[in-house]
């Protein structure tokens, strides 16, 4: 499966608020007001790129350098959980970003709800090893 992706646009950020997010992944359950549209086109360093399957939206991911650090965060649309497409989304995703940043550095990183043992689990397969626990967040790296 060939997942597709592109800078995110207000057409794109509208059908994100849009979505309940809520008993998947808590931290994107927008409030749907227009202020998280604007989060998601230009949030203070942080960048958002769209994901599609065949023209259809599928995710979104986060993107964020601390320190010269990629730091990611992903997210399917709810329909599209537990479809059974989330590790090519995420190998995929990491693909893109390290040629869409022209990314040189050795680590990746990204930073997980800790209860969130699906998503902790798909990154695992992917190559991410979980190398910190916190109260709230597990912290993971990807060697590149």
């Amino acid at each position: 499966m060939i997942i597709d992706f592109e800078k995110m646009t207000e057409e794109y950020a509208n059908l994100i608020v849009s979505k309940d997010f809520s008993g998947h992944t808590d931290c994107f359950n927008l409030e749907h007001e227009p202020e998280d549209i604007d989060d998601l086109l230009d949030k203070d360093g942080y960048e958002f790129i769209a994901s599609f399957i065949d023209d259809e939206m599928i995710g979104f991911i986060e993107c964020y350098f601390e320190e010269d650090i990629l730091e990611i965060s992903l997210a399917l649309l709810p329909e599209y959980m537990t479809q059974g497409i989330g590790t090519d989304f995420v190998s995929q995703g990491v693909e893109y970003l390290i040629e869409y940043y022209g990314y040189t550095e050795d680590v990746l990183r990204s930073f997980i709800n800790k209860e969130d043992k699906k998503t902790i689990e798909i990154m695992e397969r992917v190559g991410f090893k979980v190398i910190d626990v916190a109260e709230e967040w597990a912290e993971l790296e990807l060697e590149v």
